[in-house]
């Protein structure tokens, strides 16, 4: 009952903004549930957006998998009116941090053991926050390195960690981004925050996609990482990075480019000068050819790209303000709006890591 319920807030959220069908790799999760069947999973999620952990469910739920995985989420977002639906629902809130705190990690560590030997499927953020900039934040080792341990002690059927990538075409919170860029404070979140957050969705912006790249299976990285556990079972640190940054690695490479990405890449590249539609196409196409050269993921509109899909991304961001389109000339020109360099920064560097 709870889980619908989630699932139907989920819909609600996105769908304010974007298309009601999440772009979802089916099957690679067709896939991943067949593999739930003999190994215990582990999704380890990029996080760009406070949509990402709604929608990870919504897909999971959408696709039938069973037992749905139990989710660590942080206790900021555990506020009147979320936290209860969210506990019945598989939502696990944690401190930021507790390291300092000997009796909860003591307690919080043999949670992980049961879940462990409970063959519960899981999943959080890699990051732990939301990635600012566009480009993947350094992973959080400490829920990794727990993990790692309680299947080691538990001598546990072979684990997968399940690198996920989720990618919007616009991402809601930029203005939040681009103030916390230029030193401002976060805001705090509440109930009045997610009221807000929620009716502040209007404006049609694309998509959502959802993929999931080859699962690291821990005794592979085990076989490969030399001496990764000492006499009392628990793994070296630099051997923890080492999985965790392979994940990390997994996420970017499954990682689609879409029109926004390459277009704000285009006009970047431009320093401030418009450019009309089919300037921006030929450089984007020269682009593509590399793109399909390499063998590179893209979203389904990329690598169809014709003049409707570009048109409409261009209609898109210059209605969230992201470009300046000037049409009072013999054909509209297109820049990126002054003031608005390091929102479309974060677009195009979502996809820098392949350039």
């Amino acid at each position: 009952r709870y889980l619908d319920r989630i699932a139907r807030l989920a819909s609600f959220m996105y769908t304010r903004s974007y298309e009601p069908e999440l772009d979802v790799d089916v099957g690679e999760l067709a896939r991943l549930k067949e593999l739930g069947r003999e190994h215990p999973l582990v999704f380890l999620w990029s996080h760009k957006s406070h949509l990402d952990g709604f929608v990870f469910m919504r897909a999971i739920y959408d696709s039938d998998f069973r037992p749905q995985p139990l989710s660590f989420a942080g206790l900021n977002m555990a506020f009147a009116g979320l936290k209860t639906l969210g506990k019945r629902s598989g939502a696990i809130f944690l401190r930021r941090s507790f390291k300092d705190d000997e009796i909860y990690r003591l307690v919080f560590r043999h949670y992980i053991d049961y879940l462990v030997k409970m063959r519960v499927p899981l999943s959080w953020s890699i990051e732990g926050t939301r990635s600012r900039t566009g480009k993947l934040m350094p992973p959080k080792l400490g829920l990794i390195r727990w993990a790692i341990e309680s299947y080691h002690r538990a001598s546990c059927d072979d684990v997968l960690f399940v690198p996920v990538s989720i990618s919007f075409d616009q991402i809601p919170e930029m203005d939040d981004y681009v103030a916390m860029q230029r030193g401002l404070p976060k805001r705090e979140e509440s109930l009045g925050w997610f009221v807000s957050y929620i009716s502040g969705m209007q404006a049609h912006v694309g998509k959502i996609y959802l993929r999931y790249g080859e699962p690291l299976a821990l005794s592979d990285a085990a076989s490969r990482l030399e001496g990764m556990f000492d006499a009392s079972g628990k793994p070296g640190h630099t051997h923890v990075q080492k999985v965790a940054f392979e994940i990390m690695s997994r996420i970017e490479h499954v990682t689609p480019i879409l029109l926004t990405d390459l277009v704000t890449l285009v006009l970047l590249a431009a320093n401030g000068r418009a450019l009309v539609e089919d300037q921006i196409r030929a450089h984007a196409q020269e682009i593509i050819a590399l793109v399909r050269q390499r063998g590179l993921p893209m979203a389904g509109e990329l690598s169809r790209e014709s003049g409707a899909s570009l048109a409409g991304a261009l209609t898109a961001m210059t209605g969230t303000g992201l470009l300046h389109c000037f049409s009072e000339g013999s054909e509209p020109e297109y820049r990126v709006t002054p003031g608005k360099e390091l929102a479309a920064a974060y677009y195009r560097n979502t996809i820098v890591h392949y350039f």
